[in-house]
């Protein structure tokens, strides 16, 4: 009671009590032994407690459960040591909270703030709790909470800002609406994020945020940008049956879900990152996202605009099955650990592999493009069965490491093969070409049975001619093709040709310093330096009578047998051979090799050609190269050249040079 006036404090209006005195009046309250800190469903004027110490005699919470409180609470730069209980509150006011310390719990379900809230660089220990709250601008930037904060069910009709926030329990928006932007930028949440079921009607941005445990968006929308850019997430990311009505952009999402023993014996579905079935009618942005121990899932999603999954990393299975993409598609540049789904996509914008790595398994089945461009590699299966590409299908340069099916796909354009490599059998059962497709310089360890596939013009192709084109690269280049030597011509003594000589000098520094020339070579310039030397060697050894014995012989130009980066100037190919029916008989033979410095002799047999001479590589070249000549070093001895390790696989190449 107010001594001067006699009448309950907390009934009088502001115009009849000044809420300075108002604001002394409650603190006296507060501390009074005798009086419980309880204003439930009180109509209290503004309450002006900036930088004061806010507690109650007994310890007992500060309950403004349904109270009214006509203007502000001002709590700025305060330390409140119990809990705060704003239930079913009203404040016509503003909250203002900023740098205030809670000790203890903040309680506003379903309050109704019509002003704004201000809580910058608060910190309040034991968590909020603000389920239903209806509020307009909110701004909660640095806060720091020692405990979950709830927002479940609550509307917004402003900004709700967590930037920089420091959460150390879970963070749960469930429900919710916005009228404008939802900022955690660069928030932590200790636990788990929710934001299931949540409406924004302007931007999500969660940019570098790091989430601890799972992050959850089922069925939310987005109506403006969402952005996840740099975020780390510590489990899930399930978002299925979204709607994003702008760009919503994931590059460089990085989820860790910690050691292999945290994990042991747990489900896919509990390392996963699901959007199946939401909506994205924006650009969807997931550019170098890495996920490198979780499935991933966008399943019957519909991409409205263009989608980037660049320089991704998926560590488990992608699953794509099901969707539409509508815009330009990047999945190039990725790498997929595990097994790659496209089954039964739909495209109507461009779609690119290229550049990208599949580790597993890949699955094309019942897939329809409008412009594919593949150009990647698989190591696994890769099944195009029932595909249909309506317009240009680029597979240029792609790698299948393993049994490829075409089986009933449609080609409605220009299919290009070149350069493609097929290390298994490749299936082409009732597979359409409606354009004469293209495969130059196609390698195929398995020969294909193109007999089978349909073609415009069928009756004016040459099959073994046109089988022979895609195998062989250029039979035109090859030199003294079945040329042949007898057993006895390499056995017992031979004459080197003078011009020779030099080749069979050289010891074993030379030969180590060779091994240190090609290993200084990178990669691009290695294969431009073999190109040709290996497309004609592929060609020979394919054309042998036999060549599980063959040999390649390649020389090289050594620059004034100086070995370092490079010091190979040169690579060319002087023979390739094989033994048969009692003597040498030769694919291709240059005597042009007498100008080299070095010679290599590889076997066709050599393991570093993982499926084969006939298809090999210019990495696996180069592997096989460096792994002869170390193993010729072990065995090289200045003193006794004629071992057979040195320079048996020379003789044929030199007999050859003094007969042919």
């Amino acid at each position: 009671m107010d001594e001067e006036t006699s009448r309950c404090l907390y009934h009088h209006q502001e115009s009849d009590f000044p809420s300075d005195r108002f604001t002394d009046r409650f603190s006296q309250t507060l501390a009074a032994t005798d009086t419980r800190p309880t204003f439930a469903g009180e109509h209290l004027p503004g309450l002006e407690l900036s930088d004061d110490v806010v507690t109650t005699a007994s310890q007992e919470p500060l309950d403004l459960r349904g109270a009214v409180i006509d203007g502000d609470l001002d709590l700025t730069n305060a330390t409140v040591d119990v809990p705060l209980l704003l239930d079913n509150a009203a404040v016509t006011g503003s909250i203002l909270m900023d740098d205030a310390v809670f000790q203890a719990p903040v309680s506003l379900v379903d309050a109704d703030i019509q002003g704004r809230i201000h809580g910058h660089n608060a910190a309040i220990a034991g968590g909020v709790n603000a389920t239903g709250m209806d509020a307009g601008y909110v701004d909660l930037r640095e806060v720091r909470i020692d405990g979950a904060a709830v927002f479940d069910q609550a509307s917004f009709t402003s900004n709700l800002i967590l930037a920089q926030a420091e959460i150390d329990g879970e963070l749960s928006i469930e429900g919710s609406t916005f009228d404008w932007n939802l900022d955690a930028t660069a928030i932590t949440v200790g636990s788990q994020l929710t934001l299931t079921g949540t409406t924004v009607d302007a931007d999500l941005d969660a940019i570098a945020a790091e989430i601890q445990g799972s992050a959850e968006m089922r069925k939310g929308r987005v109506n403006g940008e969402t952005d996840w850019s740099h975020a780390t997430v510590g489990g899930d990311i399930i978002a299925p049956d979204c709607e994003f009505g702008s760009d919503a952009i994931f590059n460089n999402i990085d989820t860790d879900f910690g050691s292999d023993a945290i994990f042991n014996n747990i489900d896919t579905d509990g390392t996963a990152m699901v959007f199946d079935g939401s909506q994205f009618d924006g650009t969807a942005d997931f550019a170098t996202v890495s996920v490198p121990k979780s499935r991933v899932s966008f399943a019957d999603v519909t991409f409205g605009g263009e989608v980037w999954f660049t320089h991704a990393t998926i560590g488990e299975v992608a699953d794509f099955s099901g969707s539409v993409f509508e815009g330009m598609s990047h999945l190039r540049d990725a790498v997929f650990e595990a097994e790659l789904v496209l089954r039964n996509v739909r495209t109507t914008g461009q779609f690119f592999l290229h550049g990208s790595v599949v580790h597993g398994d890949f699955d094309c089945t019942d897939a329809s493009f409008e412009h594919f461009q593949f150009s990647a590699t698989v190591e696994g299966t890769a099944d195009f069965s029932r595909a249909e590409f309506v317009e240009k299908a680029y597979f240029k340069s792609s790698t299948f490491g393993d049994r490829v099916w075409f089986t009933d796909v449609s080609f409605a354009g220009h299919a290009d093969f070149t350069d493609t490599r097929f290390t298994g059998k490749v299936t082409l059962d009732g597979t359409e070409f409606l354009v004469d497709p293209t495969f130059t310089d196609a390698r195929f360890a398995v020969d294909p049975d193109f007999s089978v596939a349909e073609f415009p013009f069928a009756e004016t192709i040459d099959f073994d001619d046109r089988r022979s084109r895609m195998i062989l690269a250029h039979p035109e280049s090859l030199q003294h093709e079945g040329k042949t030597l007898p057993n006895e011509a390499i056995t017992g003594e031979f004459p080197i040709p003078a011009d020779a000589s030099h080749l069979v000098e050289g010891g074993i520094e030379e030969t180590k310093g060779v091994v240190v020339a090609l290993m200084a070579f990178d990669r691009r310039p290695w294969h431009d330096a073999v190109k040709d030397s290996l497309r004609t060697a592929r060609t020979a050894v394919a054309r042998l009578p036999q060549s599980e014995d063959a040999v390649l012989v390649f020389g090289v130009d050594i620059h004034a047998r100086h070995f370092g980066s490079g010091s190979i100037t040169g690579v060319m190919l002087a023979g390739v051979y094989t033994k048969h029916d009692e003597s040498v008989v030769f694919g291709h033979f240059d005597p042009a090799f007498i100008e080299t410095d070095y010679l290599i002799p590889i076997p066709a047999s050599d393991d570093a050609f993982s499926s084969g001479a006939e298809v090999a590589t210019a990495t696996e070249l180069h592997k096989a190269m460096v792994r002869h000549e170390l193993f010729r070093a072990m065995h090289f001895d200045d003193q006794v050249d004629s071992d057979p390790v040195v320079h048996g696989r020379l003789i044929p190449i030199f007999v050859a040079a003094t007969t042919m």
